[in-house]
């Protein structure tokens, strides 16, 4: 409505530019704001990072939509105006009353959208948490890390990030090995990453397609960086920060004899519940998931299941703590898919009448909102032949169960699961769960 009622004021306009509107809404610009907001729009959509196949820049992070906020509440404006010229409008006495009381309706929207939203008026998610962590770095703290996480710590404290060495001037890429990365990542006390930006110079070249041939032109994983393969010999956690769902801020401190030493799990380990010791109860490995099955013809005919759903008891000795899943796989899709871990907290029972009272109404109100949400999300980058990927996997300290889901991509004609190996590791400072407040605590 709002952009519709630019360009139709345009184009039947018989009065002087000048003349204020019926409604007493006058807004200048109203063309320059519609250009930025289709211009806006169009770069956020439509913008590509590879044109054969398009491959969209934003691709799911919708949090850049954001900046179409401003442009977008001034259409909404501008169309509310619209409605409110209609003559039908203008004759009731209700049409006249709402422009003549703009404060009074703008209270009620804001009430209105309060009472409607699900989300938190104002939360600043993992950079409170990013901020405390920079701020106890001691002065002087040799700190390995990639540029990108190096920006995120000078934005969420710009004057603790000046206390920090950031050992090599923070490289845009560390994942691969190279001389120099491992004789910086010795120097350094500490060894910061996000596992996504790690792996995004990585990842836009495993989708490059030779014009020729139409295959990967990258089709072995290039070596991995030491403290990215076996970072638990050298290094220790000590905090991981939930983004959303996804576990991607990582916070290691050079290991030292009295640090919790982790624990290595075996796939047949009680502690997975037979999820990985083959049938009945589990899978064997390797495990392939493919698109085309054998039908009862013989003839293949399209898997319609493409997602796989298990269900895991958690044991007390792993709540609280962080799983680090090292992934060897394999698929012609560089993302074939998502691995959801939703955990379950067991029910209170012992609230009382009264407090169960309060929850419900703060939930209406939406009053703490932002509360647990105890769901990760990850995606394991795949080579056509077998390459390695690590995630590191928080456990709630209240979980005892968890629904691991694996959905895989409508373009993946087949995925191998070559190995998995599990370690179990206790933070030196718990697990921050930035999207609710939540911290899972070190043992003591």
């Amino acid at each position: 409505l709002g952009l519709g009622s630019i360009f139709f004021r345009r184009w039947t306009r018989t009065a002087p530019p000048e003349e204020t509107s019926p409604t007493g809404v006058s807004i200048p610009g109203e063309l320059l704001i519609a250009l930025w907001f289709v211009v806006l729009y169009l770069e956020y959509a439509c913008a590509p990072q590879h044109v054969f196949p398009w491959k969209p820049v934003i691709r799911d992070a919708s949090r850049f939509l954001a900046g179409l906020a401003i442009p977008f509440s001034i259409l909404v404006v501008l169309g509310l105006r619209s409605l409110l010229e209609i003559p039908f409008v203008r004759a009731r006495r209700w049409g006249r009353w709402i422009p003549e009381h703009p404060f009074t309706i703008g209270v009620i929207g804001l009430l209105a959208l309060i009472g409607l939203t699900s989300r938190p008026f104002f939360d600043l998610g993992f950079l409170a948490d990013m901020r405390a962590y920079v701020q106890k770095v001691p002065t002087g703290t040799k700190v390995y890390t990639h540029h990108m996480m190096r920006a995120l710590a000078i934005m969420s404290d710009q004057s603790a990030a000046k206390r920090i060495n950031w050992v090599g001037g923070a490289p845009r890429e560390i994942l691969n090995a190279a001389p120099a990365f491992e004789a910086f990542a010795a120097q350094a006390d500490e060894f910061w990453y996000m596992h996504k930006i790690v792996w995004m110079n990585n990842r836009k070249r495993m989708e490059k397609l030779d014009p020729v041939t139409k295959q990967k032109t990258v089709r072995k994983q290039p070596p991995m960086a030491t403290y990215f393969a076996d970072t638990e010999e050298k290094w220790a956690l000590a905090k991981l920060m939930v983004k959303g769902d996804s576990p991607d801020l990582a916070f290691y401190r050079r290991r030292t004899p009295q640090m919790p030493v982790p624990v290595p799990l075996a796939p047949s380990a009680p502690e997975f519940g037979g999820l990985l010791s083959g049938p009945p109860t589990g899978v064997t490995l390797p495990a392939t998931w493919q698109s085309s099955v054998a039908g009862a013809n013989g003839k293949s005919v399209q898997n319609k299941n493409r997602s796989v759903h298990a269900a895991w008891t958690i044991p007390a000795s792993l709540r609280g703590k962080v799983i680090r899943l090292d992934v060897t796989a394999s698929s012609g899709e560089v993302e074939t898919s998502g691995v959801a871990f939703k955990f379950d907290e067991p029910p209170s029972k012992r609230k009382s009448g009264l407090e169960r009272v309060g929850a419900r109404a703060a939930e209406l109100l939406k009053i703490g909102v932002n509360k647990p949400k105890m769901e990760v999300l990850v995606k394991p980058y795949t080579y056509p032949e077998p390459g390695r990927d690590f995630f590191l996997i928080p456990i709630p300290p209240n979980a005892e169960t968890c629904h691991i889901q694996i959905r895989f991509a409508k373009a993946v004609k087949d995925a191998t699961l070559v190995d998995l190996k599990a370690m179990v590791i206790t933070p030196l400072e718990g697990t921050s769960w930035a999207t609710d407040r939540v911290q899972s605590e070190p043992e003591r």
